[in-house]
């Protein structure tokens, strides 16, 4: 989404020929809250472009905690948090998710505390639609926190992810490491910032062919 060049006026949302009258202190003032308007904005844009990104179907969001999304099936293993659904993750997904349902899923610090990861990494992929996007943030291993944490069991480097995207192993030439896991992801972004890793995954499903009539 591209920025609209807009003038001084049209930011403070004030008429241009009264600017003139301001004196400092109010062009100052003026100019304070146009740039506060300018930051919502932006968080607005952000908000929508992050929301759009999962699609318009079925949304969860995995180990919410405290932090429940609107418009998600917010998931935790404990009703403290008043969740959407109380469901304890190191059993795979709430079995009342129909396979093929879900167009985006959200998972920020809950990885790390999951031992069955591959089955749930496996269960992801079961109920989500082809090219559902899958938004997972953890702790990279260099980072303290990801062993200072004892409820932690383990540690994420900067190619755990690619293990699960099967076009990853043939485009680095690394068959000797495919598990033959039950599950297809496309990295479509990786970051790292202040130790925290953030990937943007696409699930990989074969389309059937349309039969020719």
């Amino acid at each position: 989404m591209r920025w609209k060049r807009l003038k001084l006026s049209e930011i403070l949302k004030h008429p241009e020929r009264d600017l003139s009258k301001l004196n400092e202190i109010e062009k100052r003032e003026l100019a304070m809250k146009g740039i506060e308007d300018l930051i919502e904005c932006k968080k607005d844009i952000n908000k929508k472009e992050f929301e759009e990104q999962f699609g318009d179907g079925i949304k969860l969001n995995l180990g919410c905690g405290n932090k429940k999304k609107e418009g998600f099936i917010n998931i935790d293993s404990t009703d403290r948090v008043k969740p959407d659904i109380v469901w304890d993750l190191e059993k795979g997904l709430p079995p009342n998710i129909a396979y093929n349902s879900v167009t985006g899923v959200y998972a920020s610090h809950i990885f790390e505390h999951i031992k069955n990861f591959i089955p749930l990494m496996e269960d992801i992929y079961r109920v989500c639609k082809n090219k559902a996007k899958v938004h997972a943030i953890v702790p990279l291993y260099t980072s303290t926190h990801a062993f200072s944490d004892p409820t932690h069991v383990r540690y994420f480097g900067t190619y755990t992810f690619q293990y699960f995207s099967k076009g990853k192993f043939k485009e680095m030439n690394i068959d000797k490491f495919d598990y033959d896991f039950k599950c297809d992801f496309r990295i479509i972004d990786q970051s790292i910032n202040d130790g925290i890793m953030t990937v943007i995954m696409e699930v990989v499903k074969c389309q059937k062919k349309k039969m020719k009539k």
